[in-house]
């Protein structure tokens, strides 16, 4: 799981879920296509951020839009791993990605970079066979 990996190497990321308690990106569609949809419901107001606190980072739940930000105050001031599980309305429609030709979906690399992650500070990238946490 993605929030043990950020919790044992001590990696203070903030999370965002939008928590509609549906697989949205295929509920929305199989509706659309077909008039029902089948095994697209999950758990309504999963509480995903309790899972993070019980892995040993941290995490809260809001359920209104004015809630959003101090949660996000919250969560960049807390130094751990950190799940803002905000709670959507399972009826609103995943929206849709912008157009290819839209200049902001169409971001270059840094020159020398195959993507765009960056290692926090301290953190360099090395080589996998000179990695102390890699484990052959």
């Amino acid at each position: 799981m993605d929030a043990d990996t950020l919790v044992r190497h001590r990696l203070p990321v903030v999370m965002i879920c939008g928590n509609n308690g549906a697989w949205g990106l295929e509920k929305h569609p199989m509706q659309a296509l077909y008039g029902y949809d089948v095994a697209a419901d999950l758990q309504p107001r999963c509480r995903y951020d309790e899972v993070v606190r019980a892995l040993g980072g941290a995490g809260e739940i809001v359920t209104r839009p004015d809630g959003i930000a101090p949660a996000l105050r919250r969560a960049f001031a807390a130094g751990v791993p950190y799940l803002v599980n905000v709670i959507t309305d399972p009826r609103s429609p995943t929206p849709a990605p912008p157009p290819a030709s839209d200049p902001a979906w169409r971001r270059d690399p840094p020159p020398g970079r195959s993507c765009r992650w960056l290692p926090p500070p301290g953190r360099e990238r090395r080589p996998v066979d000179q990695d102390p946490l890699h484990r052959a």
